[in-house]
């Protein structure tokens, strides 16, 4: 197409229209971008428009945190510690709430508070948060108690202070309680000869046993008149017997039965028999 010029040497209008119409039109075409604007074959970054991801609580880090525990062992009351050295009879001393528990090797592992050496409370776990640790329930969302450690031999649970056993065994009956903090000793017998009580359950200088276990828990027995112990040559094979202490003697009696349940096949009352062994403590 040739273009009409003005003989002044100016492009006339409508010429000039057609041109700038041309141009706009090959800028339009040339741009490569698709109806939203963005251009596909640029390597620019460019902002899309995503909505946001919902925000996710994170869980706690106490509530996963696995770690060993410095203080695990058996715990005893410190009040059935204390009682059981003054008036030395298990029996008596039962009923305690808060009696025992095994703290574990660590954290987010279950246990349970016993109660009256009888009965295992609600099952528990450890968790340690910063500093601090304390029992949640097995779901970790609610506290259960406060867990202080504060020495080697001592903790505080809740409102309850805690001591450690020394010599424990989770296999025994009493976990080695009463053989750590009643029986454990070497004493003498009438004769002069000498009789030792282990904190491991085991007896030297005894004719007829060498083996011992104290009865720790009296709630479903009806004859829970007398402090009782078993003795025999094996833990398999135990007889039982009473005893009590007389300052620092200790006394063991055969168990008579003053009444036979036979529906409940035993004894629902008895008392010392013979008095078998007289034993004066004369160490620890």
């Amino acid at each position: 197409m040739s273009a009409t010029v003005l003989s002044s040497g100016i492009i006339s209008r409508p010429f000039l229209l057609l041109l700038i119409s041309l141009y706009l039109s090959s800028c339009s075409s040339s741009t490569g971008r698709d109806h939203s604007g963005a251009n596909p074959d640029s390597t620019s970054p460019t902002t899309v428009n995503i909505p946001h991801p919902v925000r996710q609580d994170t869980v706690p880090r106490f509530k996963t945190l696995d770690t060993a525990l410095s203080f695990a062992g058996v715990w005893v009351n410190e009040i059935y510690f204390d009682s059981i050295r003054n008036n030395r009879s298990p029996r008596l001393d039962q009923g305690l709430e808060k009696s025992c528990i095994i703290i574990p090797d660590s954290t987010l592992t279950a246990t349970n508070m016993v109660a009256g050496f009888h009965d295992g409370g609600g099952t528990m776990v450890v968790v340690k948060d910063g500093n601090r640790y304390q029992f949640y329930d097995p779901e970790l969302k609610l506290p259960l108690d406060t867990i202080e450690p504060l020495s080697p031999t001592r903790i505080h649970i809740g409102n309850q202070y805690f001591r450690s056993l020394k010599h424990p065994d989770t296999n025994k009956n009493d976990w080695g309680i009463l053989e750590e903090i009643l029986f454990s000793g070497r004493y003498q017998k009438e004769d002069g000869k000498e009789v030792e009580f282990g904190t491991d359950g085991h007896i030297t200088g005894l004719e007829i046993a060498s083996y011992y276990e104290p009865v720790i828990d009296y709630a479903d027995r009806a004859d829970h008149q007398l402090d009782l112990i078993n003795l025999g040559q094996s833990h398999k094979k135990l007889d039982e017997y009473g005893f009590r202490f007389d300052k620092d003697t200790l006394l063991i009696y055969t168990v008579e039965c003053l009444h036979y349940d036979a529906n409940e096949h035993g004894c629902d009352s008895s008392k010392f028999g013979e008095l078998m062994w007289k034993l004066r403590r004369t160490s620890e």
